[in-house]
């Protein structure tokens, strides 16, 4: 029999229609937390299916059933284990469509998917990752954040920022001197030389290893300048592959921001692992934590050097 193969969102319209017979509504999905008496140990047998309060009948405690857990202070629960069922289905669907599914907004809809990769960049940074530097990225830079340049393309980081993730991290002390005044323009030698502070024949050895190491690049009339080097010459073959990959993964996703860019490599690594997640692992997961604030969510900033899984 020829195998069938579902395009993405088919695959993850199929996913959730799983997902809602198991929980087809919010007292199914009530289930999942116990009734078990926080402060005593009891275990109530007969609470009503919508209860989330209970009333121990041993100790005369009440116990909310999701207090102390991700899920503590939700006022609907379903959208959210929806999302967490299909992280741990590898199924993708862009926040429009799932707002639209669950009819709720979008800003509700997005501050799941963004407390949610709060959880997958923890579980990520227990794996073995890779880095690589913010602007290997920019073909999938599209949309703005809160943080983007004002009149610029969401794409632009400022030069400086971006000189200073490329170098070299190995730099000693002689080099570093050089380092901290060249700059994207040409500048004579005397003049780098004078500002350096360096004796002559420690300044011109440092100089030639900035130039071999392709930080400084040599210019008619004796002038140095830093090097705008290409990221992706920096890369083999191995990152060539998860970048081509996760680029492919974020055209599902219609573009994404700089600002959180960490965070969705982090949903990319749970999708891409082969057998990553097993049914309620990532549930569990979630459960050890505490839910971000919005506050918290709009303070994260992705780090100028990216941790990116590798993959198998």
């Amino acid at each position: 029999m020829e195998e069938i193969h579902l395009s993405e969102e088919a695959f993850a319209y199929q996913s959730l229609q799983n997902f809602l017979s198991k929980f087809p509504n919010e007292e199914a999905c009530l289930k999942l937390f116990p009734t078990t008496c926080k402060a005593c140990g009891h275990k109530k047998k007969a609470v009503a299916s919508s209860a989330r309060v209970i009333n121990c009948s041993r100790c005369k405690t009440k116990t909310w059933r999701t207090a102390d857990t991700y899920f503590q202070g939700l006022r609907r629960l379903m959208p959210t284990l929806a999302w967490i069922w299909l992280h741990e289905d590898r199924a993708v669907l862009s926040i429009n469509k799932f707002a639209e599914l669950f009819d709720i907004a979008y800003a509700t809809a997005w501050k799941i998917e963004a407390r949610l990769q709060a959880v997958l960049e923890n579980e990520m940074d227990k794996h073995d990752v890779i880095e690589l530097i913010t602007s290997v990225f920019d073909p999938v830079i599209q949309k703005r954040s809160i943080d983007s340049t004002a009149n610029e393309h969401p794409v632009y980081e400022d030069d400086d920022n971006q000189a200073q993730v490329q170098e070299q991290e190995n730099l000693d002390e002689d080099q570093q001197a050089i380092r901290a005044f060249l700059m994207p323009q040409p500048v004579e030698f005397d003049n780098l030389f004078q500002v350096s502070g360096l004796p002559i024949g420690k300044f011109s050895a440092a100089l030639a290893c900035l130039e071999l190491e392709g930080i400084a690049t040599r210019h008619a009339g004796n002038k140095f300048s830093l090097t705008k080097t290409n990221p992706a010459l920096l890369i083999g073959t191995q990152e060539q592959e998860v970048l081509r990959r996760f680029f492919a993964y974020i055209k599902n996703l219609h573009g994404i921001s700089r600002k959180y860019l960490q965070r969705y490599l982090a949903a990319f690594w749970a999708r891409v692992g082969v057998n990553r997640w097993s049914k309620g692992t990532f549930l569990k997961s979630c459960m050890k934590l505490r839910r971000l604030s919005y506050g918290e969510i709009l303070d994260y900033n992705s780090p100028k050097k990216l941790r990116v899984p590798y993959t198998d």
